[in-house]
């Protein structure tokens, strides 16, 4: 198969169990972000206003990307709107990152908190149990590292890395392990 086609919206690509690798790319970038904020946390503030707007981008074409490839039109516009809002959040966190240190505390808890929202009821629609578990525990995950965020907006950089390095890692693995389902489920 070309790339080409394997990027094509049209035809049998667009079923979601066909694409279940960009679901593991996208969680093995969000795991490896979590892992390099966690192991360097002190080298600078830069470097993780970075990342998290490297993951805000990454994940919200994602989204996009999936909401415009399905067929049926229920609920994907939201898929699509918080796929459209992280990528401009990414956008304006890498666009001014020695300002944004205090902002990317709220937006990145927006997010998460929004997401994780989203994924949680996707997952409590989904008539599969699997799924319908890793949906609503990864979206209960993201939830409350947003929440964390925004709670706790003083805490110190360690803890704030710690906090964003955790939930990229939990979410990451939540997405590879939803990508391995969508595999299956294409198998199957």
């Amino acid at each position: 198969m070309s790339a080409e086609q394997m990027l094509s919206l049209d035809g049998p690509e667009t079923n979601p169990a066909r694409r279940w690798y960009w679901v593991l790319v996208g969680g093995l970038i969000s795991v490896g972000l979590g892992v390099v904020v966690i192991a360097w946390p002190g080298r600078t503030l830069l470097v993780l206003v970075v990342l998290a707007g490297v993951q805000l981008l990454v994940v919200g074409m994602f989204r996009m990307f999936f909401a415009l490839g399905e067929r049926s039109g229920e609920g994907t516009w939201v898929l699509f709107l918080v796929g459209v809002l992280s990528v401009v959040a990414g956008i304006f966190v890498m666009r001014r990152p020695s300002r944004t240190i205090e902002i990317l505390v709220v937006v990145l808890g927006l997010f998460w908190v929004l997401s994780g929202l989203v994924d949680a009821y996707q997952g409590i629609r989904d008539n599969d149990p699997d799924y319908a578990f890793v949906g609503v525990a990864g979206g209960v995950i993201t939830a409350i590292g947003g929440a964390i965020l925004l709670f706790w907006p003083d805490v110190t950089l360690l803890v704030l890395a710690a906090v964003i390095g955790l939930t990229l890692i939990v979410s990451g693995l939540i997405q590879a392990v939803l990508s391995l389902r969508l595999r299956s489920a294409q198998v199957g």
